[in-house]
């Protein structure tokens, strides 16, 4: 891999992990073009660790707040604060994320070699996103919207349970990790805002785990570290563009924006790749 080809993925990477249209169906195709192996762990990993990043950056403020009044909190289990309870939410999404990454990891990675199956899931995302402009949800959105807590209220343990589960099932290359959680979460009747922020967090430990557990796997002597920081910096700083774009659109309600693009990108991967 070139750093060219270094640089080229982790824009493709950082742009698509946030906004609903797959960073890793995008990652098969633009390997693919670049006529490069699609299975390069050590590299896919740092391109998700670089995405990490990014959301530690736009959400700093908060996740501090949330770190100081939450962890340290004596009563953190008894839901006595937004941020005890915005925690506890995020490890019970991470009930079903972790069970369906641990138990069908490898049927689910299999696929990343199936283009057929690539492009069927770039249209059903498609068509999914689509479905959202006949959803009534509050998008109110403010300056502090970054910063602030306002609707964690409403997230229960049933509705952070399902929104694990659509964040796990996102593991199939081409569904969409960010648009499932978002969708599901305007499906449930969560505020734009607070389904953002909360499919972002929950991320964290997602991204994390799944960073661990390959991890583990790839010896230290393959690692070609100046192409793996390339990666990193390049997914970073083209992450910090993809999140506050998606932001943006979730504020003014707009995801189906994406359908036109997704199905005409799972038409031509059914045509030119399948």
């Amino acid at each position: 891999m070139s750093i060219v080809d270094a640089i080229i993925l982790g824009l493709v990477q950082g742009l698509t992990e946030f906004l609903p249209i797959s960073s890793s169906g995008h990652l098969v195709i633009a390997q693919y073009l670049l006529g490069l192996p699609t299975q390069d762990v050590a590299f896919d990993v740092a391109l998700h660790v670089g995405t990490l990043f990014s959301i530690f950056t736009i959400y700093f403020s908060l996740l501090k707040k949330v770190l100081v009044k939450g962890l340290l909190s004596r009563d953190l289990f008894k839901l006595k604060n937004l941020e005890s309870r915005l925690i506890f939410m995020v490890l019970v999404a991470s009930v079903p994320t972790a069970f369906i990454g641990l138990v069908f990891r490898h049927q689910l990675e299999a696929m990343f070699s199936d283009m057929k199956s690539l492009g069927i899931c770039f249209i059903l995302t498609g068509v999914i996103l689509y479905l959202t402009r006949f959803m009534k949800s509050d998008t109110t959105w403010t300056k502090d919207s970054l910063k602030s807590l306002t609707g964690v209220e409403k997230i229960t343990s049933v509705k952070a349970f399902l929104i694990g589960t659509a964040q796990g099932l996102a593991i199939i290359p081409s569904i969409s990790r960010s648009g499932t959680t978002i969708i599901t979460g305007l499906y449930l009747g969560l505020p734009g805002p607070t389904v953002a922020m909360f499919s972002f967090i929950m991320s964290l430990p997602a991204i994390a785990g799944a960073a661990l557990l390959e991890l583990k796997d790839i010896p230290l002597t393959s690692a070609r570290w100046e192409i793996i920081a390339i990666g990193v910096f390049t997914s970073y700083l083209s992450g910090l563009l993809g999140l506050l774009t998606v932001l943006k659109v979730i504020r003014k309600g707009r995801l189906e924006l994406f359908t036109g693009y997704l199905i005409l990108l799972g038409v031509w991967v059914l045509w030119k790749m399948a």
